[in-house]
């Protein structure tokens, strides 16, 4: 068989291999692309379902107050009316309606929340033939009350006012009835804008994005940014900004959300007891997150893998089939130094399509369970206090009995410490040690708190710090009714847990740990939530606006809960006549942290490094071309100058990390030394096989030919076996 035969059987066999690496790359891109739109399919279909029983729950509070005051109205007009017995039955409301009132007998009593408490107002109305001097004795509140409560009775639907004696958002319902005298007065029922705000926090979507409520004209009158509600903005004139038309039966639709301007999900469900409607955003990128998105990540870096092995192969039985025809040999040169420039840029890019998937979908560490909204708080605290008293861990419960039980306000209970944090700035001092500056604060309610120690510590806390001494100062401390509020300023350097074998895209889950100062006692810190508007992860709560580490970017934050394994009981134990008869197993804590996360800035990796070993491959380059015609000797010296810097330039790069193992990047370093030492051992071998007289430069053209090809092929397969 001639050289001619073997060049085109490897051709067609290369070929066969391309065409099996473009199926193999097509069938990963079909299921990618399926396995995508399934979870996108699954999440819609989860966030639609989600926003519609929101939109009923909300709904059924809203009927429920107004059959509350439709059972009140019927109790007065069965009763003997006295101001006692009128107090009486209004008092008896339930907590979750705002508030019950009567217009009677020209006279307005109202038992209803104001200023976080209970309380029972009353007006006096006079009648039209009272002289004017007497009329400016009554209440402008009480008059102004009057008309609005008047005007809602003359209304099949619920009115949304501006409650005259608190100020708050109302819908309120107004049902007439008579007295046994045939009197002739009206109920009202009042349900605050504020309690539909506190279901929607508890119940759910914190994790993924954040809710709004709009009224009939679609204007907001709820909403995270305030701002909104506060200038009646319509939601329309934040659509209409993106071309995007609002109709009135639209149940989802795609923009650009109005709070980080990320593509978002806007699911709509109408609320129809009162005219309202709610939305849903949902951040896809979030959803991704929560979804497996390592297998997404795997897909598409596979689907990249065969797709450019398969061009690389197909340029190869390309040349080799140019080659097979004989050309002049100054063609096949060219022909084969423009296969191996195509190969060498198909691999480097392969190489860049890698980091670019993997920069822009790094990987979430989940080392703790999180906690996104008070609905997955309450039910963690119920969970272990389930365990903890050995109970089943579910419990039978109705859907209304649920949402009663994670609407009420539950931070009081048990030994619970609201927990806040806020971050102003942080900085890797270290490889495993974090300079954090910020203020945590804590509430404590007189009667339930009473004998606990007010104030925190940090377990993971140093006393070295090379930026500050560290100290936590008390700079606030505020006692409104019977809850105390103290703020600290915080400035600790804290030792973390880090793994680097990605390096450069190594994402962080930096975690701040939080434990009672009490640490005898059975104490659980709770997120203090309703210090933050949005706790969405990706809208990062507790970070402060101006927190930038260097060569950092934080991508999210949020709270959650880790049970250290310590295999001690800190001497926690008491001792009866015959041994020990009780423990306090501090494992069992749950501890309460707040974590950062962030992924490293390739540029500054780049630079100092990649930058680096980039020139030194092109140094050897040069040197490989020029070789013979310096002589054996000035190839061994650079060779050697070479290998030694690069070996002081992975010393360097490795005591910038504490790591037992290799990381990703300093495999380039290896590739240098192979290199290096490939490049001596192929002058050697042309210096034993030529006469130096007859030396030149196009001696063993191949040899130059194969270096950028297989360096980058290198490259290409270490990335792929790192990052896949």
């Amino acid at each position: 068989m001639n050289a001619r035969s073997k060049y085109r059987i490897s051709a067609a066999i290369l070929f066969i291999l391309a065409l099996v690496c473009f199926g193999i790359a097509t069938r990963t891109a079909f299921i990618y692309k399926q396995y995508k739109a399934e979870i996108f399919d699954n999440m819609k279909q989860t966030a639609r379902e989600q926003t519609q029983a929101t939109a009923t729950d909300l709904d059924e509070l809203i009927q429920k107050t107004f059959a509350y005051g439709q059972q009140t109205a019927q109790a007065l007009s069965q009763e003997t009316l006295t101001p006692t017995s009128i107090q009486e039955i209004l008092q008896n409301k339930p907590v979750e309606i705002t508030g019950l009132g009567v217009l009677l007998n020209n006279a307005i009593a109202y038992y209803t929340e104001k200023d976080g408490k209970q309380q029972f107002l009353t007006h006096k109305l006079l009648s039209q033939t009272q002289p004017i001097e007497e009329k400016s004795l009554e209440s402008e509140i009480g008059v102004k009350f009057a008309h609005i409560i008047r005007l809602a009775a003359q209304q099949s639907q619920p009115l949304l006012i501006t409650d005259p004696e608190t100020n708050m958002r109302e819908l309120i319902f107004a049902i007439p009835f008579k007295t046994k005298d045939s009197s002739e007065g009206i109920v009202f029922s009042t349900l605050a804008v504020a309690h539909l705000n506190h279901l929607l926090l508890t119940l759910s979507l914190g994790r993924h994005g954040y809710w709004s409520i709009t009224d009939k004209n679609n204007v907001f009158i709820s909403h995270p940014h305030k701002e909104l509600v506060k200038k009646s903005v319509n939601i329309n004139n934040i659509l209409n900004k993106q071309n995007i038309q609002l109709s009135d039966d639209a149940t989802f639709l795609e923009y650009h959300n109005e709070i980080t301007q990320a593509p978002s999900w806007l699911f709509f469900a109408n609320i129809p007891s009162a005219q309202m409607r709610l939305g849903g955003v949902f951040d896809p990128r979030e959803v991704i997150a929560e979804a497996d998105a390592t297998q997404i990540r795997k897909k598409l870096i596979l689907m990249t893998f065969f797709i450019i092995l398969g061009l690389v192969l197909l340029i190869l039985s390309i040349t080799l089939w140019i080659i097979s025809y004989g050309l002049a040999r100054r063609h096949k040169n060219i022909t084969m130094w423009v296969g191996s420039s195509l190969i060498a840029i198909l691999f480097f890019g392969g190489v860049g399509t890698f980091w670019h998937i993997r920069n822009n979908d790094p990987t979430y560490e989940k080392e703790i369970t999180s906690i996104h909204n008070k609905g997955e708080l309450y039910n963690f605290l119920d969970a272990y206090q389930r365990e903890k008293s050995n109970l089943p861990a579910k419990i039978d419960e109705s859907h209304a009995d649920k949402l009663y039980r994670l609407a009420l306000y539950r931070y009081k209970e048990g030994r619970y410490v609201p927990t806040g944090i806020l971050v102003s700035d942080i900085e890797f001092k270290d490889t495993d040690k974090l300079d954090f500056v910020g203020y945590i604060w804590q509430r404590y309610f007189d009667g339930i708190h009473d004998d606990i120690s007010r104030g925190f510590v940090l377990p993971q806390m140093t006393t070295v710090s090379s930026l500050a001494p560290t100290h936590v100062k008390e700079i606030s401390r505020i006692k409104e009714g019977k809850v105390e509020t103290i703020v600290w300023e915080v400035h600790a350097t804290l030792n973390q847990r880090l793994n680097y074998r990605l390096y450069p895209f190594d994402t962080k889950n930096l975690q701040i740990r939080m434990q009672h100062r009490d640490f005898e006692k059975d104490i659980i810190l709770v997120p203090d939530l309703d210090a933050y508007p949005r706790i969405a992860p990706l809208t990062l709560p507790g970070i402060g606006p101006h927190v930038h580490p260097s060569n950092w970017e934080i991508i999210r934050s949020f709270f959650g809960y880790e049970k250290m394994p310590y295999n001690t009981n800190f001497g926690l134990y008491s001792y009866g006549p015959f041994g020990v008869y009780k423990t306090i197993e501090k494992s069992n804590i749950p501890e309460l942290s707040f974590v950062i996360t962030a992924k490293r800035s390739l540029l500054d990796t780049i630079v100092n490094h990649v930058f680096l070993i980039f020139v030194i491959f092109i140094i050897l380059f040069v040197l490989l071309v020029t070789h013979t015609l310096q002589g054996f000797g000035w190839t061994v010296g650079t060779c050697a100058s070479i290998f030694f810097s690069t070996i002081l330039a992975q010393m360097s790069f490795r005591e910038s990390f504490p790591s037992n193992e290799f990381v990703y990047l300093e495999s380039f370093y290896f590739i240098l030394y192979i290199v290096t030492v490939a490049l001596l051992f192929t002058s050697l071998f042309t210096m034993a096989r030529k006469d130096p007289t007859e030396l030149g430069p196009d001696q063993y053209p191949i040899i130059k030919v194969v270096y950028w090809p297989i360096i980058s092929g290198m490259l290409f397969f270490i990335t792929f076996w790192y990052l896949f």
